[in-house]
């Protein structure tokens, strides 16, 4: 497909029902940790190979300044090591303030689109315990597991899935939990790589939800005209 169809087709509107963005929420865990006390929470690298441990030093400035993250949460309690959230938890702490933004109740929601790039359990999925723990009695549910773009595979589908008419409300949410692969314990710190080390600054913890609907809200809201993906 030439460069041309890929702007082509991007630029065309969904077709079928209009899709709004009734409602949008997020959850970020523990304190906000300013970027020098990162590794005072995930711990420090201690037994890298020298060379390593030097480049870190370098980076560590560049890093702060390239990236220009004044803070990053953690699901973790940085003195016992242990976790304090799940991604269920997060999920729906996200889903709530969305949930109200959009003013409807969780019995109004018919499809739950779950993505993210782990799960608490392998089965069943995330999107199941995210419906359980909202108490929706009743409604469709899709979890997808990929990388960083899972938020945006999850949008597409929900739109799609709305604007055919399938379903009228989506809840759409995605979480992630990167401290228990952060964490300085996780690795074996001699064959620790450069991509690793610099994973520890830009990583976090959270989670974000969207409610979209075929009901065009009375308030101001966001009509969503087309959704893209692309893998090269």
């Amino acid at each position: 497909m030439s460069a041309n169809s890929h702007v082509d087709a991007e630029e065309k509107k969904m077709a079928g029902r209009d899709v709004y963005l009734a409602g949008i929420g997020s959850y970020s865990p523990g304190d906000p940790i300013p970027f020098d006390h990162i590794e005072a929470v995930l711990g420090k690298i201690t037994d890298a190979p020298k060379r390593l441990m030097k480049r870190m030093d370098r980076m560590r400035p560049i890093m702060r300044e390239m990236l220009g993250i004044e803070y990053s949460h953690y699901a973790m309690d940085p003195n016992t090591r242990e976790m304090t959230e799940t991604n269920v938890t997060m999920s729906v702490k996200a889903c709530n303030p969305a949930l109200k933004m959009a003013e409807l109740d969780t019995s109004q929601i018919d499809l739950i689109v779950y993505a993210g790039i782990l799960y608490d359990y392998m089965c069943p999925p995330t999107s199941v315990f995210v419906q359980e723990a909202l108490n929706i009695p009743y409604c469709a549910e899709i979890s997808i597991h990929s990388n960083c773009t899972a938020i945006y595979k999850a949008l597409q589908v929900a739109s799609d899935l709305i604007s055919l008419g399938r379903y009228d409300n989506a809840l759409v949410v995605t979480s992630q939990l990167s401290s228990p692969f952060l964490r300085a314990e996780y690795f074996n710190q001699q064959k620790m790589t450069e991509e690793q080390a610099v994973l520890r600054w830009f990583l976090s913890d959270g989670a974000g939800a969207l409610v979209l609907t075929a009901n065009r809200p009375a308030k101001p809201c966001v009509k969503v005209r087309n959704t893209y993906l692309e893998s090269v």
